[in-house]
C-alpha cells in the first residue's frame, strides 16, 4: 500500500507517521489496511498487552499499600527507597492476579482462532494444525493445573538505582 510520510515537530524533536496515500473507503466504510504489517505486529502487540496488564496490577497493588509516588515505564517501577519492600510484595500479589486472569485471554484466543478441520487425506490426515483453538485448549489445561497447584510465576525485581559513579558525572 502506498504510504504518505507526514512529519511534525520542532528543533530536534520530530514525530512522523505513515498514513495511507489513498483514504478512499471501501463499501463497508473502512479505510485501507496494510495487512502484512498488521499480521506481523500481532505477536509483539499481544505480549505488550500482557505486560501492560501486569504493570496495571502492580500499580493497583502499590495503591493498596499506600504507595502513591510511582513511576512506571513498561515493566519497571520506580518507588522511593523506603517502599522497596512494598514494591516486591505488590509484584508478588500482582503476579497471582495476572496469572489467574489469563483464563479470559485463553477464552478470547480460542474464540478468535477457531478450531481447524483436520485433513481427511494426505500426510497430515486426521491431525490438527497445532495453531488453532485445540492448541489453546492444551495450553489452558497446563495453565489450570498450575492454578490448582498454586504454581504461580515469580517475577524478579532488581535495583535500578543510578550508580554512584553515574551520579558524579551529572
Amino acid at each position: 500500500m502506498p504510504q504518505d510520510r507526514r512529519v511534525a515537530g520542532t528543533d530536534d524533536v520530530r514525530i512522523s507517521a505513515k498514513v495511507p496515500a489513498d483514504a478512499t473507503r471501501n463499501a463497508a466504510g473502512e479505510l485501507p489496511a496494510w495487512k502484512t504489517k498488521m499480521a506481523s505486529s500481532i505477536g509483539p502487540s499481544f505480549i505488550h498487552m500482557l505486560d501492560a496488564m501486569f504493570a496495571g496490577f502492580v500499580i493497583e497493588e502499590l495503591a493498596t499499600r499506600d504507595v502513591r509516588d510511582v513511576v512506571s515505564v513498561h515493566d519497571a517501577w520506580y518507588v522511593a527507597a523506603d517502599a522497596e519492600g512494598k514494591l516486591r510484595d505488590a509484584i508478588r500479589a500482582a503476579s497471582v492476579k495476572w496469572f489467574e486472569r489469563l483464563g479470559a485471554v485463553y477464552d478470547e484466543l480460542e474464540r478468535l482462532l477457531g478450531t481447524c478441520r483436520p485433513p481427511k487425506r494426505g500426510k497430515s490426515k486426521g491431525r490438527c494444525c497445532g495453531r488453532c483453538a485445540s492448541w489453546i485448549k492444551e495450553l489452558r489445561e497446563k495453565w489450570w493445573e498450575r492454578i490448582e497447584q498454586g504454581d504461580y510465576p515469580l517475577f524478579n525485581v532488581g535495583d535500578a538505582s543510578p550508580s554512584r559513579a553515574a551520579l558524579r558525572t551529572i
